[in-house]
């Protein structure tokens, strides 16, 4: 009898250990996962108010939310559809949402560097943005597979469309993917001279993960996508593309 009550009790401790298990799975997965959905529900609001069918743009309505829009990214068929912004520093906006809310994927934002109205013209315009290293599911997590010429080839245009531009998706071809050290010099917003700009992106292009037959030419508006990279100390993985003809 003692033996059957003893049995009994290891088998009331495997069963409450279990349920702590369970329970400890399930506020696993919450903490996990929560941030993200709530991410994709403010994103989603956004652009169920600021983007129409047609995927052009209502500037005013996204203003009315951030005032510190500047334009819009996307990517046919990926994760990348996000409004993009820009301040006076590159801090605000690595973890805060466009709702002007803490989060932990941030805003996709322009490089403070980079002014519209500089003269002469700066041509490249820097978009940061985050990338998980394990979910594929938010901001900038699938510029990872342009690591595969495949993913390029189905993939080989990206919209960025500034409020200057109207409301219209505007077309720029990707010439190169690097991944690089941080300290790798590809965020240069400002040129001196055709020279300069074609040693620079020449510079840039031998460090290409493949050739995409394309290369950029002195009078090019160029945008680069760049984002961190895990599987080297300190690594940067950055799209580089030129506004199409």
């Amino acid at each position: 009898m003692a033996a059957r009550k003893k049995k009994k009790g290891i088998y009331t401790v495997i069963i409450w250990l279990c349920v702590l298990v369970i329970f400890g799975c399930i506020a696993a997965l919450i903490y996990i996962y929560y941030p993200e959905i709530e991410a994709y529900q403010s994103y989603k609001t956004v652009s169920d108010e600021g983007v129409n069918d047609d995927h052009t743009y209502d500037w005013e309505a996204l203003k009315a939310i951030n005032p510190d829009v500047v334009g819009w990214i996307w990517i046919p068929d990926t994760i990348v559809d996000y409004p993009v912004v820009q301040t006076d520093n590159n801090d605000v906006y690595l973890y805060t949402g466009f709702n002007g809310e803490s989060n932990k994927y941030g805003t996709i934002f322009l490089d403070y560097l980079f002014d519209q109205n500089a003269v002469p013209a700066m041509q490249n315009q820097v978009l940061y943005g985050h990338a998980n290293r394990v979910y594929d599911r938010q901001m900038f997590a699938s510029l990872y597979h342009y690591q595969d010429f495949s993913y390029y080839q189905e993939h080989p245009t990206v919209y960025y469309t500034r409020i200057e531009d109207g409301n219209q998706p505007v077309p720029y071809e990707i010439v190169d993917v690097i991944k690089v050290p941080a300290s790798f010099d590809y965020r240069r917003p400002q040129f001196g001279s055709d020279e300069d700009i074609l040693q620079y992106y020449q510079r840039i292009h031998e460090a290409g993960l493949y050739d995409t037959g394309k290369q950029i030419l002195p009078t090019d508006q160029i945008v680069t996508l760049s984002t961190c990279v895990f599987d080297i100390e300190d690594g940067r993985l950055a799209v580089i593309a030129r506004r199409a003809q």
